[in-house]
């Protein structure tokens, strides 16, 4: 059987991301692998916990969400990709923390009883570097479902809750409103699973475990246990990173320019066409631009994507989405037909809208991560 924390430290490590537990692994047990191959029935979360579309900036860390003692310096994503957390990203990450602005409402992902209204414990916070006494959670218990263990769903950094502990609250209910309150970098919600064992909870990552050739690696640790893929069909929200960018931010009067690149998706390893670039008219330049000779490239791959002949942006189609693997080319979104990603995942890249049949090439330039110095035409 699996060694257990304490029920007061294991609490304790809930509410501040930390724990004590050695990072050591064990070999799979009987009962692990039971819990690998029991696909949920009944999915328990029948609500996104917001309606926004919102970007990721961490995800659930595999290999180890023991945040504080996993210094490996990168996330383990559900897909088994290592994403470093160099640039971005928290090593030992519990759950996934999505941007968004102030006073959005969150919601209740499945009908629960409130466990916990309040305030974490304080902690040092390295982003910060200072204590931290005031990220606010609420933690919401979802009873045993078919063949599912009970889960807990942890929502941090909230401006405002508005529910009180023991109250029963339905599937997508409002509990409360995103803030920026705690150990953050800006406002988002983190937003945590917790599988109930005993008198303990472990974190889980809600989206499962899809590498189908390798063990999760926390599926084995001694203080782990198996994800379970907790979404109904079609709720889950999405998981990407992006960067939006407003027309010439520079000042400079280029007529097209890039203002958005969905620079890492789930698998785009595989699946390239998770990622894309967007380039938009400037309506207060022209009323129209024709894309002949123009180009796109990306610093890290060394890339080079020449955008087909006879496309025209116009006030009334003023967007083209440029996607990265292969597809169908219509009028608003066009395809690189790449095998691989586009753009890197270590948020160290710079993307260029370059227009070939100027001396020298017109470019603008935006920067997905990497040093400004590099990110120049």
């Amino acid at each position: 059987m699996k060694t257990q924390a304490p029920a007061f430290a294991v609490l304790l490590g809930a509410l501040t991301g930390c724990s004590d537990a050695a990072s050591s692994v064990r070999p799979l047990t009987p009962e692990l692998t039971a819990h690998a191959a029991v696909a949920p029935s009944q999915p328990l979360f029948t609500s996104r916990p917001f309606a926004v579309t919102a970007q990721l900036r961490n995800w659930f860390d595999h290999n180890t969400p023991q945040q504080g003692i996993n210094t490996d310096g990168y996330q383990l994503t559900t897909w088994g990709e290592r994403v470093s957390t160099a640039n971005i990203g928290v090593d030992g990450h519990t759950g996934y923390d999505w941007s968004m602005p102030i006073g959005t409402p969150i919601r209740a992902v499945a009908a629960g009883t409130v466990r916990f209204v309040g305030v974490d414990p304080p902690f040092f916070c390295p982003i910060t570097g200072a204590v931290v006494k005031d990220q606010r959670r609420v933690i919401v218990r979802h009873a045993a479902g078919l063949l599912q263990p009970a889960v807990e769903t942890h929502y941090v950094h909230l401006d405002q809750r508005f529910v009180t502990v023991g109250q029963q609250v339905a599937a997508g209910e409002t509990i409360g409103v995103s803030g920026d309150k705690g150990c953050v970098y800006g406002p988002h919600l983190h937003f945590e699973a917790r599988k109930v064992v005993g008198t303990s909870t472990i974190p889980i990552d809600p989206y499962g475990w899809t590498l189908a050739s390798t063990t999760d690696p926390w599926s084995i640790h001694q203080n782990g246990t198996a994800s379970i893929n907790l979404w109904a069909a079609g709720v889950a929200p999405m998981r990407f990173r992006e960067e939006r960018f407003a027309p010439n931010p520079t000042g400079t009067q280029a007529r097209v320019t890039i203002t958005a690149v969905r620079w890492m998706g789930v698998d785009d390893r595989n699946n390239p066409n998770n990622e894309y670039l967007e380039l938009t008219l400037n309506t207060n330049v022209a009323s129209s631009a024709l894309l002949d000779g123009f180009q796109i490239r990306g610093d890290r791959s060394g890339f080079a994507f020449d955008i087909p002949a006879g496309i025209t942006l116009t006030t009334a189609s003023s967007a083209l989405r440029i996607h990265s693997g292969a597809g169908t080319n219509t009028a608003t979104q066009i395809f690189m037909g790449r095998t691989s990603p586009m753009w890197s995942n270590a948020w160290d890249d710079c993307a260029r809208r370059v227009l070939t049949t100027t001396n020298p090439p017109l470019q603008t330039v935006v920067n997905l991560g990497a040093p400004p110095s590099t990110c120049q035409p």
